[in-house]
């Protein structure tokens, strides 16, 4: 069983999340960012949670992303709480959570310590409908809350994990938190390690392999024309090591759009490795010819910013690092070209060199992971081996702009 076969099993078929002695609990599902904590949390346990109807109580998914006050959070819980049990006026619910968060609500009935007015929007709440969302989320009812990292700087992290807190304690619903490990910096950082202690009660840690996150993702109906080359783009993704739920989704879509284009098939090793590359870094790994040396894209933004020792290093010092029988380990790329820098530059003693090696070191430490990825896609991954080069400009052009047109 995987980890995320186990987490699954844990929370629905061993009952965590249904077990009403856990009723109160605030579990904290965390993870990398970007390992497919809320694709997981959407995917494979929200469905679940539809049971929760059989025993009128309510479901509750929160966005913080956009949220200026905990008022309009609660507003949201309750009409959302209602909508859960009750199936009713769901397009209303969805326009006002999109575009009012019902923020001229503020009169008459008190629930939850927050005033509606009966009969604002349209009717939509009674007294009597709003106690009856307080009754679905009241002693089992469960409320997550995501995109911690998103929520407006108006609200307090105080103030949300009080509310938070008031839910759990007087309501007895179940929270879950889905939040990155490092989410918060700062004055925020200092509040949470504080609160954390205090407010959560159960700890769950989201670690799923390439494989099994690739997995989750690739079992969408829509890639199921994609199907014949699944191990393939498996593999590629495999090489770049990377971990994250957003990159895997635009390297399938963009191999989808690919593949329904009918365009050659062997492009799709350089797409995956080109649209991973752009999604992190905003460069394609295109190239124009200059004599022996292909100079990319990312070298042309050195070279044009002045960084010409940063340049060299990648078209001429990395391939003789890297493209050999037992090429340098990618961790010791940045010792090298420090040290290339400076061996290029220690003889000369003027103050305008002392402030250039300044800049240029001060830039490889800025573009760290840049260097490093342009190395180990170009040289080691070797992208655009094996596909002619109107092609590869293709590739790169699609990803690029986003365009891919039928030849004529």
């Amino acid at each position: 069983m995987t980890k995320t076969q186990q987490l699954k099993s844990y929370l629905i078929d061993e009952g965590y999340l249904f077990n009403e002695q856990n009723n109160g609990n605030v579990i904290m599902l965390s993870g990398k960012w970007g390992a497919g904590k809320t694709h997981f949390w959407k995917n494979s346990i929200e469905p679940e949670l539809s049971r929760l109807e059989n025993k009128n109580k309510a479901y509750v998914y929160i966005s913080l992303y956009g949220k200026e006050n905990t008022e309009s959070i609660k507003n949201e819980i309750l009409l959302k709480a209602y909508e859960s049990v009750k199936k009713d006026n769901m397009t209303l619910q969805r326009t006002i959570s999109v575009f009012d968060n019902i923020s001229k609500v503020i009169l008459s009935v008190s629930v939850l310590g927050i005033k509606f007015d009966t009969n604002s929007i349209e009717g939509f709440f009674t007294s009597k409908r709003v106690n009856q969302a307080k009754d679905f989320l009241l002693d089992g009812g469960i409320i997550c809350f995501d995109d911690f990292e998103r929520k407006s700087e108006n609200i307090q992290l105080n103030d949300l994990f009080g509310l938070i807190t008031q839910l759990s304690q007087e309501m007895k619903c179940k929270i879950v938190l889905i939040l990155n490990s490092d989410v918060f910096e700062g004055k925020d950082a200092i509040v949470f390690r504080n609160v954390k202690e205090k407010t959560v009660n159960k700890f769950l840690y989201f670690s799923p392999s390439i494989e099994e996150l690739f997995q989750s993702i690739f079992d969408e109906t829509k890639y199921k024309t994609l199907l014949p080359h699944q191990d393939d783009i498996l593999e590629w993704i495999k090489n770049t090591e990377e971990l994250n739920a957003r990159l895997y989704i635009q390297v399938l879509d963009n191999c989808l759009e690919w593949v329904d284009k009918d365009f050659s098939i062997d492009a799709l090793k350089a797409l995956t490795y080109i649209s991973v590359f752009f999604l992190k870094h905003h460069f394609t790994l295109e190239y124009r010819a200059e004599t022996d040396t292909n100079i990319y894209a990312v070298v042309d933004y050195f070279l044009h910013h002045g960084f010409y020792e940063i340049a060299s290093f990648l078209t001429r010092t990395a391939p003789q690092l890297f493209l050999k029988e037992n090429p340098m380990s990618l961790d010791e790329t940045i010792q090298i070209l420090m040290s290339h820098i400076n061996k290029h530059k220690k003889e000369d003693t003027t103050q305008h060199s002392e402030d250039y090696l300044q800049r240029e070191n001060e830039e490889v430490e800025k573009n760290k992971s840049l260097i490093v990825d342009f190395i180990k896609y170009v040289y080691i991954l070797k992208v655009d081996v094996g596909i002619n080069f109107d092609t590869y400009l293709r590739v790169n052009n699609f990803i690029k702009d986003g365009i891919l047109l039928n030849d004529n």
